[in-house]
């Protein structure tokens, strides 16, 4: 913290905030408006550090799971993304990154069905997956994600993730039958509800699973990176590695 807005807090406890401004005035040679604006300032810049550092905190102490292969880390098309997530961690996020993955976590925070954040892994073979699913009751699961526009309809990797919990689901003995995924609007405050129906053989959708599990850990284990796919993705905010990856020429 800074002497000003120190020498304003230890004032005020004496005076008050608005007699502090006066004296600090003169200590300061600045004019009482002036001296208002500065500690204003002070006080601006001290509770957003304070803030974004508390955020960063949260989401360090959160991420227990990072050397784990996870549901999320296999959904998305590009392995390489999951190989600089795994080898950085959240090096790379700007504030706005944490904030944002800090206001998804908050709409976590609420409970929907009887087991809310569950996490889950099965091993199969060699290689083991990791999951923590949203929401799971009465033989259905959700997953939540925040937007800033609802889609028309689910996207596919959104779909295919709730496929791969649902294996996770059944193979630690919790049956599925339907789920849903919930869109919420951080602009709007909007949300829609898709519900998704399984009808792909459960054994095709655990094969792949299990493939891009086995290959982003072979590509992990040989510290070897992954090819680059090009997609959506690509585009910021959505990837925070892109800088790594343009400066990989492979």
């Amino acid at each position: 913290m800074k002497s000003l807005l120190k020498d304003f807090l230890s004032a005020s406890k004496t005076v008050g905030s608005r007699y502090a401004i006066e004296l600090l005035s003169s200590k300061y040679d600045l004019s009482a408006g002036e001296m208002e604006a500065r500690v204003k300032e002070e006080i601006e810049k001290e509770i957003g550090l304070k803030f974004y550092q508390s955020i960063v905190a949260q989401l360090e102490k959160d991420n227990v799971n990072v050397g784990k292969i996870g549901v999320t880390d296999i959904t998305l098309p590009c392995l390489r993304r999951a190989f600089y997530q795994k080898k950085y961690g959240e090096a790379g996020m700007t504030l706005k990154d944490c904030l944002t993955v800090w206001i998804g976590r908050q709409c976590h925070e609420t409970p929907v069905l009887d087991l809310h954040e569950l996490e889950l892994s099965a091993k199969f073979g060699d290689v083991e997956v990791f999951g923590r699913i949203d929401e799971y009751g009465s033989s259905l699961i959700i997953e939540k994600k925040t937007t800033r526009k609802i889609p028309k309809e689910p996207h596919e990797h959104h779909i295919e993730q709730l496929k791969y919990y649902k294996c996770l689901l059944e193979k630690n003995g919790y049956p599925v039958h339907a789920g849903a995924i919930i869109y919420i609007d951080v602009n709007s405050a909007e949300m829609r509800c898709f519900p998704v129906l399984f009808g792909e053989d459960s054994r095709e959708v655990e094969k792949r699973m299990v493939e891009k599990a086995r290959e982003l850990k072979s590509y992990i284990e040989k510290d070897e990176l992954p090819p680059r796919t090009v997609s959506w993705e690509c585009e910021h905010p959505y990837c925070r590695f892109m800088f790594y990856c343009m400066l990989d020429r492979k």
